[in-house]
């Protein structure tokens, strides 16, 4: 009998996402967030086109496009792929 090996991943060991970073760096509150993702996910069933989180937050007028591209360079920081850095303090 095989045993299945699960690879298991710490919380720390994903890059950032763009909300998280959005709510961690205080642009948005955790429900204005809840409230993108449930609009994004809605325009998606509902065969819209796909909007990203950060258009969703912008023209709602919860970022600014400022704040927007902070977001995006602390993205950039972190590809997909490779893990967060973890910053002492």
């Amino acid at each position: 009998m095989a045993i299945g090996i699960r690879n298991e991943r710490r919380p720390t060991d994903n890059p950032p996402r763009f909300g998280t970073i959005a709510v961690e760096s205080g642009y948005i509150t955790p429900d204005q967030l809840k409230k993108a993702l449930i609009e994004q996910v809605e325009d998606d069933l509902a065969d819209r086109p796909h909007r990203v989180l950060g258009a969703i937050l912008y023209e709602n007028g919860w970022i600014t496009f400022r704040q927007q591209e902070e977001i995006l360079d602390r993205l950039l920081e972190n590809p997909p792929g490779k893990a967060r850095k973890e910053v002492s303090t």
